[in-house]
């Protein structure tokens, strides 16, 4: 995954992007450029040629659960129970490495 993370090491914490997406999907509803701004403020280069097929392959994994919205048919991605119990299990593994 093409993940611009600046400063170094950005090979070793490109891969955190993945877990982002469903972690703020768990609290609330979002959307492509909302996301993409957000991975900004995280200091990671997100293009939408990145984020697109992510939020794909975790739709298709049954991470996000999509829908359109109702202005311009948006799409926007919610965490599933599968998301939930992953992220869950994701904080249990980070914890237990970084304790």
């Amino acid at each position: 995954m093409p993940v611009r993370a600046r400063g170094r090491h950005r090979e070793l914490w490109g891969g955190l992007i993945q877990r982002h997406v469903p972690h703020h999907a768990s609290e609330e509803d979002i959307y492509g450029l909302g996301l993409i701004e957000e991975f900004r403020r995280h200091r990671y280069g997100m293009s939408p040629g990145t984020l697109y097929p992510l939020r794909h392959r975790l739709t298709e994994g049954g991470y996000l659960r999509e829908r359109a919205s109702g202005v311009g048919r948006q799409r926007r991605d919610t965490a599933t129970a599968k998301g939930h119990r992953a992220l869950a299990e994701g904080y249990h593994y980070l914890k237990a490495l970084f304790d």
